[in-house]
């Protein structure tokens, strides 16, 4: 899968489903990344910039 993290400083790094993204690309806060994940009924996804903010609710998505 990929997917797009924006941030006001510098993203550290993206998790989905407890497993560490690749950031493919990151300009002015912004970092396409891209994972491969196996077959699951939800995707949890969040982001840690390099202040080590991180997000206090991860973005779930439930799959039929």
């Amino acid at each position: 899968m990929r997917g797009v993290t924006q941030d006001n400083g510098e993203v550290a790094d993206v998790t989905v489903n407890g497993q560490r993204a690749k950031i493919v690309s990151q300009h002015a806060g912004v970092a396409d990344w891209e994972l491969t994940v196996p077959a699951a009924k939800e995707l949890t996804a969040s982001a840690r910039d390099k202040a080590g903010n991180a997000e206090r609710n991860a973005h779930k998505l439930a799959l039929p």
